[in-house]
């Protein structure tokens, strides 16, 4: 069940917003807050991966003030953002535990899964959501460019969140100011999986074979593509999700044809000697098919190349 939300304006009074990190989808966020006069803040571990400018798609340049460099008393009853990347949510909630209250509210942002058991384990008893998002940014050095406009997707991520309708409302809305449109899945998991399968399947073989998005439409790679798309399908069916390989194989061709000129993040890591989220893409389909007793064997073969390709800087 889903319900899309279409942001026309801001007439009532909206929480303060708290972004962790200084991402591209972080920073893009802040950007289209500070374009429409919201409440924004944000927090970064380190100033060296500050953002100082944002540059939209239609060219217009939005400085960004100075985040935090540590973690102070969060406002009461904000709405906390996480767009990390996913070897960092361990760390962010760890943090997030500590200061967090049943007024505040946090999103997690992150490509991949299996966050799901931290956010069970450190913040079960308050009100978590996840969302996705198609948006497309680059992040050079401190100036960070939109490429493409995108769909976001807003789900509940604990009993709490699931809930609070009110809550899911207020959030929504705020997203939908931020990276609109979105759209409410209470079944957020199934949204989750799709773009897991679309990474999954797009990005380890870009950062292998050191091509963009378009360059696996190219034959050569067909049966690499289509082997990680059918072990998805085939996991998904194990684990008795809504699935068919006809949709699956459109989203993943689909993603490769409209982004046909852009890096994947994983080949952006690997190019400026980046720790990649491998281990909550491709790991986690590997972990599940594992479970399962599906084969994923295109999987690990993906994740040790990438693995060995870390290896040599970190």
């Amino acid at each position: 069940m889903a319900r899309q939300s279409s942001f026309v304006g801001i007439e009532v009074t909206m929480p303060p917003v708290h972004v962790i990190g200084h991402g591209a989808i972080g920073s893009l966020m802040l950007a289209n807050g500070q374009l429409q006069n919201m409440a924004m803040s944000a927090y970064v571990r380190n100033a060296s991966s500050v953002t100082k400018t944002v540059v939209t798609l239609d060219q217009q340049i939005v400085s960004l003030p100075s985040p935090v460099l540590r973690v102070t008393p969060l406002p009461q009853h904000c709405i906390i953002v996480v767009p990390v990347k996913a070897y960092q949510v361990e760390a962010v909630l760890n943090d997030l535990a500590k200061h967090i209250t049943h007024n505040h509210t946090a999103v997690l942002m992150h490509n991949g899964m299996g966050s799901q058991t931290l956010v069970s384990k450190l913040l079960p008893h308050h009100a978590i959501y996840y969302a996705t998002t198609s948006y497309a940014a680059k992040k050079d050095k401190q100036q960070v460019c939109v490429t493409g406009h995108g769909q976001t997707y807003l789900g509940p991520a604990t009993a709490l969140a699931q809930q609070d309708i009110e809550r899911g409302k207020q959030v929504e809305d705020i997203l939908s100011a931020l990276l609109p449109p979105v759209t409410y899945c209470h079944d957020i998991e199934q949204i989750l999986w799709q773009k897991l399968v679309i990474n999954a399947c797009i990005n380890p073989l870009t950062a292998i074979y050191k091509v963009n998005n378009g360059g696996l439409l190219d034959s050569v790679y067909q049966p690499a593509v289509e082997q990680l798309i059918l072990q998805c399908f085939n996991v998904m069916q194990a684990l008795q999700m809504t699935a068919s390989l006809s949709q699956l194989r459109q989203s993943v061709y689909t993603v490769i044809e409209q982004t046909a000129n852009n890096h994947s993040s994983m080949y952006q890591d690997i190019k400026h000697k980046r720790p990649t989220e491998i281990d909550f893409i491709n790991g986690y389909v590997v972990q599940q098919g594992l479970k399962t007793g599906v084969d994923v064997s295109a999987h690990q073969d993906a994740m040790l190349k990438i693995r060995q390709m870390e290896a040599k800087y970190l």
